[in-house]
C-alpha cells in the first residue's frame, strides 16, 4: 500500500507458528505505523507459551493501551499449549 494509507494488521499461526505470530504482533504494536487505523491482531491456534515475565507484561501493556488484542485458542487434549513445562 501507499504510504499514509490506513490498513489494518492481523498476524495469525498454528502451533510454532502461533507462537512466531504472538511475538511478531506484539513487536508490530509498538510501531505507530502500524496502530494507526487500530490495534495490531494475533489469532494463535494451539501454541506454546511464549517469553518469560517481561514478555507477559509488556504484552499485556500493549492490551491495555489498546495497541493490541489477542485471542488464543486451545483444547484441553492438546500438550503443545502448555509447554513449555516447569521443571
Amino acid at each position: 500500500r501507499s504510504h499514509g494509507e490506513e490498513y489494518s494488521v492481523v498476524f495469525t499461526g498454528h502451533s510454532l507458528g502461533g507462537a512466531v505470530a504472538t511475538m511478531c504482533g506484539l513487536h508490530a504494536s509498538t510501531d505507530p505505523d502500524f496502530t494507526k487505523s487500530g490495534p495490531v491482531k494475533v489469532f494463535s491456534y494451539g501454541s506454546p507459551y511464549v517469553g518469560g515475565v517481561c514478555f507477559a507484561r509488556a504484552f499485556r501493556h500493549q492490551e491495555l493501551n489498546g495497541k493490541l488484542l489477542h485471542a488464543r485458542v486451545t483444547i484441553r487434549q492438546d500438550t503443545v499449549p502448555r509447554l513449555p513445562a516447569e521443571i
